[in-house]
């Protein structure tokens, strides 16, 4: 038998499949971890800021509540009220104010008597306003407070400090008095009006002739020259006297 000759062709070797080796990072996992707890930090920081400025006010609003302010801005009024009252330069109050807003925001009833000029009918303006506003008066609900006035010129005076202070409010404000022949106009939108200032002859008139005059849901009831402010789901009455 004849010698098999080696050949000289060299074939390449067979390379093993060799699995891919992930290699551990450990520089870029640290960088991811600094990043989430970076992102982590600024949420906790945000949540902490809105926990703060809940409790602050929170706490500003019992806190005024319960002591005795000393002007305007300390007291626990909406930024509208607060508004008009700036504009009036209305900053400090005077003694029947002082003794009588709180109470009345409170929700209770309150009668008073001060003199001329003390500043009564501004006294039970804020009250009301305060009042409407929290129960989100509209004209579909209503007369909502009706403000009684001896005298024609006492409730054109009274309508115009409503108007003033009250003038980034929504709620419409009407004066319903004697004299002239407006009372078939006034039948036609008096019973649309959020807040009533008027005589009481002229508002009996129109409670005995006018249907659409709805008071069922009415908030308050208030007196301008002995100054007493009545809500019909309170029965108690607190007397102030200055």
């Amino acid at each position: 038998m004849e010698n098999k000759k080696h050949s000289n062709k060299k074939y390449p070797r067979k390379r093993k499949h060799s699995k891919k080796v992930h290699f551990y990072q450990p520089k870029r996992r640290k960088l991811e971890a600094e990043n989430e707890i970076k992102e982590l930090d600024k949420q906790l920081e945000k949540f902490y800021s809105i926990i703060q400025t809940v409790l602050y006010h929170s706490i500003r609003m019992l806190f005024q509540w319960n002591t005795a302010p000393e002007n305007f801005e300390d007291f626990p009024l909406s930024q509208k009220t607060q508004r008009g009252l700036k504009d009036c330069n209305y900053v400090t109050f005077t003694s029947i104010q002082s003794k009588s807003i709180l109470p009345a925001l409170k929700g209770h009833n309150v009668w008073g008597k001060a003199k001329t000029g003390s500043g009564k009918t501004l006294a039970f303006v804020i009250p009301v306003l305060e009042k409407l506003y929290k129960e989100g008066w509209s004209k579909e609900f209503g007369v909502g407070a009706i403000i009684l006035s001896p005298t024609a010129e006492l409730a054109k005076q009274t309508y115009d400090v409503f108007n003033k202070v009250g003038r980034y409010h929504s709620f419409s404000i009407a004066l319903v008095i004697g004299g002239g022949n407006k009372v078939k106009q006034e039948k036609e939108r008096v019973g649309q009006i959020s807040i009533l200032i008027c005589t009481p002859g002229r508002l009996v008139q129109h409670i005995n002739e006018n249907p659409d005059l709805r008071c069922d849901d009415l908030q308050m009831l208030g007196n301008c020259p002995m100054f007493t402010l009545y809500s019909p789901a309170v029965d108690s009455l607190d007397p102030i006297d200055t």
